[in-house]
């Protein structure tokens, strides 16, 4: 009976701790600037970044990968059409002295 308990108590603590890491690498926000290097397309977000992006790259440039193809046509078709509003999430942890990398794009309404 314990062990079931101790196990019940194990998975409600995994579920509580994956929910209170996912808050930090994500934000929702309007594209105000993109520029693209040769690592791929970079956009900045007026709500900032992510909380775990906070402090690891001086500037608020938030990367999609070149090799994110479908990504990057994604934030550029949506940003031309004036649709700018959308959920960025970012991998975790971020390298430090880079941009955090995008994971996913996510065009929303606001």
């Amino acid at each position: 009976m314990k062990a079931k308990i101790a196990l019940v108590v194990a998975a409600a603590m995994s579920l509580f701790w994956s929910e209170a890491q996912a808050a930090g690498t994500f934000i929702d926000g309007n594209i105000i600037n993109v520029t693209s290097s040769s690592s791929g397309l970079m956009i900045i977000l007026d709500a900032g970044v992510p909380q775990v992006c906070e402090g690891h790259y001086p500037w608020p440039w938030l990367l999609i990968k070149q090799e994110d193809t479908a990504m990057i046509a994604t934030a550029l078709g949506f940003y031309m059409a004036g649709q700018r509003h959308a959920r960025v999430h970012v991998y975790n942890p971020p390298t430090p002295g880079i941009p955090c990398v995008v994971s996913q794009f996510n065009p929303t309404e606001e």
